[in-house]
Parts: structure tokens; C-alpha cells; sequence
């Protein structure tokens, strides 16, 4: 048995792997550029070395940004890896980097395989180090090794709390020692592999000791598996004398819990907070993260971006990064001084801290049963923590100097001396009247956007930029204990928070007083409506004014992909309201040019233009007049069971009953024809597998295309996954199918991804998971959540060319709006930096469709359940044999009853569903938590027995 046998990995990976022989013999070559001699060097000179954080999906633009990078002189470059090989979900890192690398937010180390591991580290002529997150890091760390990374970061703690919900933290700290016990054998043998462990936890105001217990404890078990070099990261709080102080505390902390045999390098992580927008002030924040490096005795410095706050920065604002953090870690400002005796105070309080926290723990018997009974305690915490694990008590706060403190220690084991010490601190900070702690803990959080403003407000007064207006705290994202927050139970009877001053019955009957008396509602009789009044929302739910909680299980009109306020979205708004609000859309704006931009990235093949518009209608509006023109052709084909939106030629194109009033009214336009689409449960041709659904429906729609004259036919617009009309996911090889009869008639293929795109099925777009490329894409919803109103068609470069010496006959007065942009530029940016698509890719495939599936198996008036991603149907009938659907199609009153009655059940159930018929469906924001879509299946599981009372 090798050592990477002790690792017991999964058998491809192990397969794949050199033998250990030839992995120790790489590793040990003098060629070979290691971190422990960077780290040896810098502390020789007195001067930190700097590292960037960077990672993309392909292997050659991997090793073109490596190239890029190096020309900035870092001293270590980092390989960050993607969140699936960081979950261990290897086939799903290397199917999408099949279907398209940029997808990937980071390098899958372990799908691209060690050769290609030793290629990026030939690339250039700095040691590499690997970044990932993974909580069960064995694959990975063993492909690392034989590619010749000689650091790895991480630690059973670290890349468990902040990274993962429910792994347990036994798996976590016992695979991590596997990890350390191979790195021990090989420091054993001369070959020394630098490990970092990872103090950065959540990164969102982790007070100092917290950091330094976490990754001492870490450290005592890689030393007690003979692991000789560590790196012990610590996140920048952006106080200079609190940061300077835990970068020294560090190394006596290590001294005393570790030993003396052991090199212990303290790394700064330049602030991971909320960060500054301007790239002035981004830059300053950045350059203090070098001078307080340098005046802490960091080793080294994780840098930051001027392009933090938009996202995945590039190449260009990586490299002014590493150099703006090497200038503050350079003796250019040896001149800056300290308080030192504050630094020196603040130091021994760390230090007290810290013993409180680590000492009891270090005296169990075995040390990771002790981490995990102290986690059980609340005797170590961990703030803003989603884990099972941790109790995520800790309230912390920044006192009157920005040093981060304990508002609430939750259970932590302090003394009366530091609790009195750190409340005094927090009293100092006080203003009056008081805030409230929501309010207080928010303000924190946006610490130096805060001071941002202050600086670089247009157009404010002095006292303005002294005290700078800050966001609305009820748009926080992170969640608090229940302390001092009004609490309201739901129709669920769980409980939850809500606002201040509610509930409050009064101010919900004058919203709909007005409502009634002054509003137009669509698709409806007005003389039926009766809206409940909404009074805010937040995440994944939203209340009335009564103070009642309810799981938006609809995403409003399947559009909230991102949920209710998010901050980065509504930030990207109120910067862009702070700048300019309108400007047509003949001038160049930033925005509008970004968010086309990213949506060009995102998009397959060559469709590398966008039309904006202000939603769904009229994206697909705008695309059928595009097709018409370019091909010259006056006629265009639709599905059957579709909806493409309520303008004119939108609602000819829909094929449900929508239509049928328009039609009748004079309303909807000409020149559409309808066919079957494929629809196994119902299928129009018979059929009795996907594979004759898909042959006969194609074969269906050539016949249409053939009588209606294939040269009369300018595009066939097609729901890539029919929505409201039954969330039908086509077979296998059928958008192939229509793809190749659009090219072999010069048809113009529409795709219609107004509901399926950004995110909704676990992807940018419903056709990445068929590989088929569109003439045109129309959107909407998705792309910002709706915030702001918002639409589009993405053009093929020859569709585009059309128009390149002939005008577009076509515009619109709000086509472009800089507040939809910013809102689309925002929604994109966290959804790539929050790994949106494939959150609600795994949930879909792991909670969703299993859970069901087995709700299917419960209840008989479930015909069938279909979906993917989080867009989700549930099919109902009376009859299971027969498939009598339990609502006749198009049916409304008392026939609809039914339906109604579950409908009914799952509101006041605490869960708001959307329906269409004889349908529920299951289609809940893409940042769903898999708690939550589990709240939402068992509300429905109960709510269905409404229905089964109609079976038989």
C-alpha cells in the first residue's frame, strides 16, 4: 500500500494516478519551483510575498491567464478550483467542461487530470498553490501532488463551516487528516508541501480570535500527522492596529499551541467583506492590505481586485492588484507608523481570547472528538454560518475604530474580563439614539462602502460625506439569531422574522383599498380580483402585512430566479440611480454595454449581439420581425401548449388558450401556424417511448413545414422547455432535430428562453443541455430577476449582419435602461460568483426530483412529475390507468375546484405555489437551500391530499 492508497479515493481517480514513486520523485526535483522556498525567502527579506486568486474551466485559457498573471511578478500563483470538484461531483465538472469551460468558476483540477496539472505548473517559472473550498479534499489534493503543487490549502474546520450545509464535520476532519499524514510522511522524507489553513471563514466579520482558534486547532492535528510547514491565514479586518496585532499574535500563538519545530508562516487575506465600487477607493483598501502585511510580519498576501464588487475580475485587474498590494508591502512606506501600544494591547487580548477558546479543546483525550462536542456546545462558533454545526450565535460588531468585537458571544467561553471589556468597546460605538442590532450588524457589513460613499458621493455636501446615507437594513442577506427582532408566526406555525411594524392590518387594507379602486389587472375579470397586499420580502420568502411568512414556491411569474433583495442586485441599482437613471439608448452606457456583454459571454455559438427590450412579448415580437426580414419570408411556426407573451404577434404565437380571446378580439396577428410538439404523457403520436416521441414529432413538424410551404417560413419560435403550458422537457435529440430541419429548409430557429434561461434549469440557457445553437435567443425574467424590467434577443452574427448597412425598422424609448442593465450586470455577477446555476442544478437533481417522485408514489392523483433544474410540474389526475387530467383543460369555476382546493391547502401551509389546470409547479427561486425546498415539498405533500379525494 502506497500513501495515496491511505487516502482511499474515489477508483477512476485513483486509477488515473502516477505511482507514488514517481510522484515523490517529481516533487523532490530541484526543478521543480516550490511555495516553502518562496516563504523561506520572504521572511529573509522581511517582505511578503504576494499571491492573486484566479481560476477559470479551460486548461489553455488557464495557462494563458497563468501567463498573464506572472507578468505582474507575483511571488505564488493560485489554481482555483471549481465548486463542483470542490463538492466531489467530478462527472458533473466534466460535463459542463465539455459543454462549455467558461460555465466552470474554476479550474477542475481533478477532471483535467495530473498531466495537465504538470503542464500549469511548467507554465511558468512561480510555485502554484490550490484554493478550493472542498470539505473532502482527497481526490484533489492527490491529483495536486502528482502535478507538482507544493501548497494546498484548507483544513477540516475551515472548508467545512463556511463552505458547506451539511457534510459532517467527522468526514471533514478525518479526510483532512488523511491529507496531512501524507504530507507528513513526505516532509518525513525531505520533501516539504506547504499547507495553508484557511482563517478567512465565512469572511463576513469573523472576529480575530475566532480566525486564530479555528486554525490552531487545525495546525494541532496537521502537526500531530507530522505536517512540518504551515500557513495560517488570517482575513483583514480593515482595522490597521486589530490586523497588525492577530498577524503578530500568530506567530506566538503558533509557538505555544504548536511547537517549535514547526514553520509557521502568518498570511494576510485582503479583505473579503463588502467591498468598495469605485476603483479609487478599492485601491486604497487593497494598499492598506500590503502596508498592514508588511507591519504585521505576514509572510504573505492574498490579494484583491479593483473588480470585487462587479465579480470574476480579469486578467488586467488581477495584475493591478498584485501590484497595488505589493507597493503597500514594499519599504516605500517604511515612514507610516503606528499606535504601538494599542497594537501591543489589542495583541495580549487576542491572545487571552484565543486561550480561552483553544485550551479547553486541546485538553480532550482525542482531538477531534473535543472540536466536535465544542461545536455541539456552542464553544466554538462560527458567525454568518449556514452549517448544521455550527450554532452561528456569535453577533459580531465593530466598535467606534472599525476593530470587529462580540456583540453577542453566543456560548463562547470567555471570561468576565474579556465580555466586559468587549461590551465597553462596543458602548463607545453607540449613537443615539441607539440602532437596533439588524440595523447596527448591516451597517458593519457595509463598513467601508459606508466610507466609500463619504469619499466619492457626487454632488454631496460636506456633512453628507462625513455622514454618508446608508442602504435600507431590511436588504440584508445574512441572517441573526432572534435577538431583538419582532418575530410573527406563519399560517405553517414556524416562525420567522419580519419587519418592524408589522403585522399591521390597517396599512394592507388602504394598499388594496387602492388596488381596487385604481388598478387594471392582466388576465383577469376585474370584478373577481382580490390581491393580497405584499408588504416586503427577503431571499426565498416574502409576507403579507398580517406579518404571515410565505415560501415563494412561484417565483412570482417564474422570473425571481435570484430571490426577493438581493443585496448585490439592489446595490448595482442604487449605484447606477446614484450615476444616471435614463440616458437613450443611441448614446454608449456602461451598464447597457456590460450587461450585453455578459449575456454575449454566456451565450452559445456566435450569438454575440443583443437587442434589448422591456420583457418577454416583446423580445419575441422584435425576434420574429428580425427572422421575417432576414430570410424575406412572411410566416412563422409555434408549438402547440406554448406561451410567448401577450403582445401581438407574442400571443399568436401561443399555443394555449390565451390565445383564443385575442384571436376572437381582432387582437393577435397572422402569418402563425401551429404543430405537436413532443409530450410523452400525452403524446399526440402514440408513442410509447422518448425515442418514437421525439422521431414522430419531428417528423410531425417537417410535415407542417412542408405544407405550409418551406419557403414561405421565416422561423419556427419554440419554448426550449415549454413553461406555463406544462414545463415539458423535450427528448433527447428533438431541438437537434429541429435545428437540422431549420438549416436544411433556411429556417431561422427561435429559441425562446424568456422563462427557462439564467439559471431555471441549472444552466445559462435551456439549450446548453441539448448542445444546440439558435439563430436567435429571446429572454427575459432571469436575466435581472425582474427588478427592474427587462428583456432581449440574442443575435447570431448573421442575423446581425442583415442589419449592418440596412436600419433596423425597430427601438423602443426604454430599450437599455440603465437601471434594468445594472440590475442585469448585478444578477449575472452574483450568480456566477455564488454558483446560482449550479445550486439549482443540484438541488433539482438531488432534493426536487427525488422528493417528488416520492410524494408521487404517496398520493394517486399525481399522474406524473417532470422537470430539471428548479422548474419543476406535477401533473394531476383521477384517473392514473386513463390519465383523465383532475381539471379538464382550459376549465375554470367549479370545475376547477380541485385544483384549487391544493392550491388553497398550500398557502395556507406557509408555501405559495403556482398553478396552470391540472398542474403544480415546483419552481422556487434558483438560490433555494435545500432546506427550504424541502419545507416546500413536504407543505405540498400534505396539500395534495386535497386532491386525492377526487381519485376513483
Amino acid at each position: 500500500m502506497t500513501e495515496l492508497d491511505t487516502l482511499e479515493l474515489a477508483p477512476d481517480v485513483a486509477d488515473s494516478l502516477p505511482d507514488w514513486s514517481d510522484v515523490v520523485a517529481h516533487l523532490a526535483s530541484p526543478r521543480l519551483p516550490r511555495v516553502v522556498d518562496v516563504l523561506r525567502a520572504a521572511e529573509a527579506l522581511g517582505r511578503p510575498a504576494v499571491q492573486p486568486r484566479c481560476g477559470v474551466g479551460g486548461h489553455e485559457p488557464m495557462r494563458h491567464l497563468l501567463r498573464e498573471l506572472e507578468a505582474a511578478a507575483p511571488d505564488i500563483l493560485s489554481v482555483t478550483i471549481d465548486s463542483h470538484t470542490r463538492l466531489r461531483k467530478f462527472r458533473a465538472a466534466r460535463d459542463v467542461l465539455l459543454r462549455d469551460p467558461a460555465e466552470l468558476n474554476g479550474y477542475p483540477l481533478v477532471t483535467h487530470g495530473w498531466r495537465r496539472g504538470r503542464q500549469l505548473v511548467e507554465t511558468v517559472g512561480v510555485p502554484l498553490e490550490v484554493r478550493h473550498g472542498s470539505p473532502d479534499p482527497r481526490e484533489l489534493f492527490a491529483v495536486s501532488l502528482a502535478s507538482g503543487i507544493t501548497s494546498f490549502e484548507g483544513g477540516g474546520i475551515g472548508y467545512n463551516l463556511p463552505y458547506s450545509k451539511d457534510v459532517p464535520l467527522s468526514r471533514s476532519l478525518r479526510a483532512w487528516q488523511r491529507v496531512d499524514a501524507v504530507c507528513g510522511t513526505l516532509a518525513r522524507s525531505g520533501v516539504v508541501v506547504d499547507r495553508e489553513l484557511f482563517g478567512t471563514l465565512t469572511a463576513v466579520l469573523v472576529p480575530p480570535s475566532v480566525s486564530l482558534a479555528m486554525t490552531l486547532l487545525e495546525g494541532a492535528a496537521a502537526v500531530a500527522e507530522g505536517v512540518r510547514c504551515l500557513s495560517i491565514s488570517y482575513p483583514q479586518s480593515g482595522e490597521i492596529h486589530q490586523d497588525i496585532a492577530a498577524l503578530r499574535a500568530t506567530r506566538t500563538l503558533a509557538r505555544r499551541y504548536l511547537g517549535p519545530d514547526v514553520e509557521v508562516y502568518p498570511v494576510l487575506h485582503e479583505f473579503m467583506g463588502v467591498f468598495p465600487t469605485t476603483p479609487e477607493f478599492a485601491g486604497g483598501l487593497i494598499l492598506l492590505g500590503g502596508l498592514t502585511a508588511r507591519l504585521g510580519g505576514a509572510t504573505k498576501v492574498i490579494t484583491k481586485t479593483v473588480q470585487e464588487a462587479q465579480g470574476i475580475p480579469d486578467a488586467a485587474a488581477n495584475a493591478s492588484g498584485l501590484r497595488t498590494a505589493a507597493l503597500g508591502a514594499s519599504e516605500l512606506l517604511d515612514f507610516v507608523r503606528v499606535d504601538e501600544d494599542r497594537v501591543a494591547e489589542e495583541q495580549h487580548w487576542i491572545e487571552r481570547e484565543v486561550a480561552e477558546l483553544v485550551e479547553p479543546v486541546l485538553a480532550a483525550d482525542v482531538l477531534f472528538e473535543g472540536i466536535e462536542r465544542a461545536f455541539r456546545d456552542g464553544r466554538l462558533d462560527i458567525p454568518f454560518s449556514a452549517s448544521i454545526h455550527a450554532r452561528s450565535e456569535i453577533v459580531p460588531r465593530r466598535d467606534a475604530h472599525g476593530s470587529i468585537r462580540y456583540g453577542s458571544s453566543g456560548n463562547l467561553p470567555f471570561s468576565g474580563p474579556v465580555l466586559r471589556r468587549q461590551a465597553a468597546l462596543l458602548r463607545e460605538a453607540e449613537g443615539t439614539p441607539p440602532r437596533s442590532r439588524m440595523a447596527a450588524v448591516h451597517d458593519d457589513i457595509h463598513h467601508f462602502l459606508a466610507k466609500e460613499r463619504a469619499l466619492f458621493l457626487p454632488g454631496a455636501t460636506p456633512s453628507e460625506r462625513r455622514r454618508p446615507p446608508l442602504p435600507d437594513p431590511s436588504r440584508t442577506s445574512f441572517s441573526l439569531p432572534p435577538i431583538e427582532v419582532p418575530m410573527s408566526s406563519s399560517a405553517s406555525g414556524s416562525s420567522a422574522p419580519v419587519p418592524a411594524g408589522l403585522p399591521d392590518p390597517e396599512a394592507g387594507a388602504r394598499v388594496v383599498a387602492d388596488d381596487r379602486a385604481h388598478l387594471f389587472h392582466s388576465w383577469a375579470a376585474q370584478g373577481a380580483v382580490n390581491p393580497m397586499p405584499v408588504a416586503g420580502g427577503e431571499g426565498r420568502y416574502f409576507w403579507d402585512y398580517e406579518g404571515r411568512r410565505y415560501l415563494d414556491f412561484s417565483s412570482q411569474f417564474i422570473n425571481l430566479n435570484i430571490g426577493h433583495a438581493h443585496p448585490k442586485v439592489v446595490a448595482a441599482i442604487k449605484d447606477q440611480a446614484d450615476r444616471i437613471c435614463m440616458i437613450a439608448s443611441t448614446f454608449a452606457n456602461d451598464r447597457r454595454g456590460e450587461a450585453a456583454r455578459l449575456i454575449a459571454e454566456i451565450a452559445p455559438g456566435d450569438l454575440n449581439r443583443v437587442f434589448f427590450t422591456n420583457g418577454g412579448a416583446e423580445a419575441n415580437e422584435h425576434a420574429v420581425r428580425m427572422a421575417r426580414i432576414h430570410t424575406g419570408r412572411p410566416k412563422v411556426l409555434s408549438a402547440y401548449r406554448s406561451y410567448h407573451g401577450g403582445t401581438a404577434t407574442a400571443i399568436s404565437l401561443t399555443g394555449d388558450p390565451r390565445r383564443w380571446a385575442n384571436e376572437n378580439s381582432g387582437s393577435a396577428s397572422g402569418n402563425v401556424a401551429h404543430f405537436f410538439g413532443p409530450y410523452l404523457y400525452r403524446s399526440h403520436f402514440h408513442a410509447t417511448t422518448e425515442a418514437e416521441e421525439c422521431e414522430r414529432a419531428l417528423a410531425h413538424l417537417e410535415q407542417v413545414i412542408t405544407f405550409e410551404g418551406p419557403s414561405t417560413i421565416a422561423a419556427i419560435v419554440l419554448e426550449t422547455v415549454v413553461g406555463t403550458a406544462g414545463i415539458l422537457v423535450p427528448p433527447p435529440g428533438y431541438l437537434a432535430g429541429v435545428r437540422e430541419l431549420c438549416d436544411r429548409y433556411g429556417i431561422l430557429y427561435i429559441a425562446d428562453e424568456v422563462m427557462s434561461g439564467f439559471g431555471r434549469t441549472g444552466a445559462w440557457f435551456a439549450v446548453d443541455h441539448w448542445g444546440v445553437t439558435p439563430d436567435l435567443i429571446t429572454f427575459a425574467k432571469g436575466v435581472n430577476s425582474g427588478y427592474v424590467p427587462l428583456g432581449g434577443v440574442i443575435l447570431s452574427d448573421a442575423v446581425h449582419d442583415t442589419f449592418r448597412d440596412v436600419a433596423y425598422p425597430g427601438g423602443l424609448t426604454y430599450s437599455g435602461h440603465p437601471l434594468a442593465c445594472a440590475a442585469a450586470v448585478g444578477t449575472i455577477t452574483a450568480m456566477r460568483e455564488e454558483g446560482v446555476n449550479e445550486n439549482a442544478a443540484r438541488v433539482g437533481a438531488e432534493i426536487i426530483g427525488p422528493g417528488l417522485r416520492e410524494i408521487a408514489d404517496r398520493h394517486p392523483s399525481v399522474g406524473e412529475v417532470r422537470g430539471l433544474g428548479v422548474f419543476w410540474a406535477v401533473e394531476l389526475v383521477r384517473d392514473r390507468e386513463t390519465r383523465e387530467m383532475l381539471v379538464p383543460y382550459a376549465a375554470g369555476g367549479e370545475l376547477a375546484r380541485p385544483v384549487d382546493e391544493v392550491v388553497a391547502a398550500c398557502k395556507e401551509g406557509g408555501m405559495w405555489p403556482v398553478y396552470n389546470y391540472n398542474r403544480i409547479h415546483v419552481v422556487p427561486p434558483c438560490t433555494i437551500t435545500d432546506d427550504e425546498a424541502r419545507e416546500g415539498l413536504a407543505i405540498l405533500d400534505q396539500a395534495l391530499y386535497a386532491a386525492d379525494k377526487y381519485v376513483g
